[in-house]
């Protein structure tokens, strides 16, 4: 099996991985999809607007994922990324 040479990010070579948008105008990095921190944070928040209960966690998962996902994708169709 063949694995990808990894190049350092302060190497002249370094390209940042294709899921990655420039986001210098943005508050915080975006990518084509939401990372597993945001959607952590936003299924916490769910789950504590929901008054704590328990046994619906995937539920909560599922809605911040697709809520940010969402979001990502009307970002780009604003900016008119591709």
């Amino acid at each position: 099996m063949k694995t990808a040479k990894t190049v350092p990010a302060n190497s002249p070579n370094y390209q940042p991985p294709s899921d990655v948008i420039d986001s210098s105008q943005e508050p915080f990095p975006l990518t084509r999809h939401a990372t597993y921190e945001q959607i952590s944070a936003r299924a916490y928040e769910l789950w504590r607007q929901s008054g704590e209960v328990h046994d619906q966690h995937l539920d909560h998962w599922y809605q911040a994922e697709r809520e940010l996902n969402e979001a990502v994708a009307n970002r780009e169709k604003i900016g008119g990324r591709k």
